[in-house]
């Protein structure tokens, strides 16, 4: 009788166990998906700004060359005005994206 009792112990007590690592390994993988995600927007973001930084780079070139020509409208130029409107767009989708990133803390 002595070795029925001490079997369905150890049963028992594996059984615990197994629940144990089941709710670990679950509550790891939620985590570790949570982390994914949002390495995955910063690294969207990251990507977004060095378009913005292009994008500035070329409104600054475009200035510098209508300084030199003396012209001082630099609105009216289609360049700039494409790159601002590219630059605003970025931008929101950043603002999206770190509420995204913000919602899976």
């Amino acid at each position: 009788m002595e070795n029925v009792s001490l079997w369905q112990k150890l049963k028992r007590d594996f059984d615990s166990g197994l629940e144990k690592i089941q709710w670990f390994s679950s509550l790891f993988h939620e985590r570790l998906t949570s982390e994914i995600s949002l390495f995955k927007y910063l690294n969207t973001i990251n990507e977004l700004e060095k378009k913005k930084e292009v994008l500035y780079a070329t409104i600054g070139r475009k200035v510098f060359e209508l300084i030199s020509r003396r012209t001082v409208d630099v609105y009216s130029q289609a360049d700039v005005r494409k790159a601002i409107k590219e630059i605003k767009s970025l931008n929101a989708q950043i603002d999206t994206i770190k509420k995204d990133a913000e919602a899976l803390q």
